[in-house]
């Protein structure tokens, strides 16, 4: 605990450096590099304290998920009808600009990706972007339908991103400091 902030520390082989994530229960994880010195955490938590605190007041604010087993049998299944329906709404608000072809829509339960586009051009996009900022949210469907052009994250397909979310680089950095 460092400045009244309970957090819990993972080590990822992936992690180039030391990361906070607040997680939309509130949560919040402190993500290290293999080998890192622990004792430097605290630190590092206390330089990034009131961001933590905005960050948790935030998600404490948006409606919660009920983790209850009633939820995990219905509660799941009308988040994946809400979160389809705001993903249907904001593709189709946005194909407008980039008029591309997709097969499907499909809203998933995963518990490692925002989103994906298949190589069959079916978007995918996980239930909990339905509790993301419409800012993020944005983002993240934007990209998505991007890789139907430019199946990558080459120079021309941030160029596609960046035609409708001009700050996709601070949008995208918000959304990696979230954990599913």
């Amino acid at each position: 605990m460092s400045h009244g902030i309970d957090y819990s520390v993972k080590t990822s082989k992936k992690a180039k450096r030391l990361r906070i994530v607040v997680n939309w229960d509130a949560n919040v994880s402190v993500v290290t590099p293999q080998g890192f010195d622990i004792h430097k955490i605290d630190g590092f938590v206390a330089q990034k304290a009131e961001w933590i605190r905005k960050k948790i007041l935030f998600f404490k604010s948006r409606t919660k998920i009920d983790n209850t087993k009633d939820f995990a049998q219905t509660g799941y299944y009308s988040c994946n009808a809400r979160a389809k329906k705001l993903v249907k709404n904001r593709v189709d608000h946005f194909n407008k600009l980039y008029n591309l072809e997709f097969n499907r829509i499909s809203i998933k339960k995963q518990s490692t990706k925002w989103g994906s586009c298949s190589g069959k051009k079916n978007l995918n996009f996980n239930y909990k972007i339905l509790f993301l900022p419409s800012h993020l949210a944005d983002y993240l469907v934007v990209h998505e339908l991007c890789h139907l052009k430019e199946m990558n994250h080459s120079h021309k397909f941030w160029k596609l991103v960046e035609k409708t979310i001009p700050d996709y680089k601070k949008r995208k950095k918000e959304l990696q400091n979230l954990a599913l």
